[in-house]
């Protein structure tokens, strides 16, 4: 499961370093199955071993040498109780979030910003009594009933009724 947290501090400041977090913390069984589907899916590369990758540009890497993306999934799949910064996660990484929190309970806070939520994406945001969300569509809803859009996108307050999802949805995209 995915819990979301808005405009929240994440529980170890070191995060906001993934690197150094994710290589001092790093160990062998993090690279499971899923965290080598990330490292194939999203980064390209061809797993060895123990995270070390054959990159197409790079030649073999490290797993200190992955993107940062794909470091803060393995490092939120294997450290539950940290809450991760989600600007590190890239938009090209939507749907496969959606098999990570369904595989693992993932933490992480939404400082502002867009990211597209799949519509498949299953999400708690514990500050809002663990309201259980589906999708980009039950997200803009929540933003609209937490006027939460203010929080996280602008600095003056949005009048819903008058705004439409596809104007949510155009506003986004840009």
């Amino acid at each position: 499961m995915l819990y979301l947290y808005f405009n929240a501090p994440v529980t170890d400041p070191n995060v906001y370093y993934i690197d150094d977090s994710f290589n001092l913390a790093k160990k062998p069984e993090w690279f499971n199955e899923m965290a080598i589907r990330l490292i194939e899916e999203i980064d390209g590369n061809k797993h060895i071993k123990d995270g070390v990758s054959d990159s197409p540009r790079l030649g073999v890497i490290s797993p200190g040498e992955l993107s940062g993306g794909i470091k803060t999934l393995i490092y939120a799949m294997n450290r539950p109780e940290t809450v991760c910064p989600l600007q590190w996660l890239g938009q090209n990484m939507s749907d496969i979030l959606v098999d990570v929190s369904n595989a693992y309970d993932v933490s992480f806070t939404y400082p502002g910003g867009h990211f597209k939520f799949s519509n498949d994406q299953k999400m708690i945001l514990p500050e809002y009594g663990n309201c259980l969300l589906n999708g980009q569509s039950e997200f803009v809803e929540a933003l609209k009933r937490f006027n939460l859009y203010e929080i996280i996108d602008r600095g003056f307050k949005v009048d819903f009724d008058r705004v439409s999802n596809d104007t949510y949805q155009n506003y986004a995209n840009n």
